[in-house]
């Protein structure tokens, strides 16, 4: 896969915090890193339950997203993304 460029990614994280996507696990962070590095275009899906979430390890800051994906349940946490990136609801 490093040497292959993906057009499109979409993929998730177990919280959002302080700009970061966050995930539990050492290995899958770094191969979020690597699917992100080879990537155009990049769309981080989540639940407003996951904003302000704090985990283990940070992969991703959301100002290199193209958007973020996620359900409109909580005004006050999709402002707190659109502060980094577009959120498309």
């Amino acid at each position: 896969m490093t040497n292959q460029l993906l057009e499109q990614l979409r993929f998730s994280s177990n919280g959002v915090k302080d700009g970061l996507a966050m995930t539990s696990l050492i290995d899958e962070a770094y191969t979020q890193q690597i699917a992100l590095n080879h990537s155009l275009e990049k769309y981080l899906l989540i639940d407003s339950s996951k904003v302000g979430k704090d985990d283990f390890s940070s992969f991703c800051d959301l100002k290199e997203l193209n958007a973020v994906l996620m359900d409109n349940k909580d005004l006050e946490k999709k402002e707190r993304i659109e502060s980094y990136v577009e959120v498309i609801s």
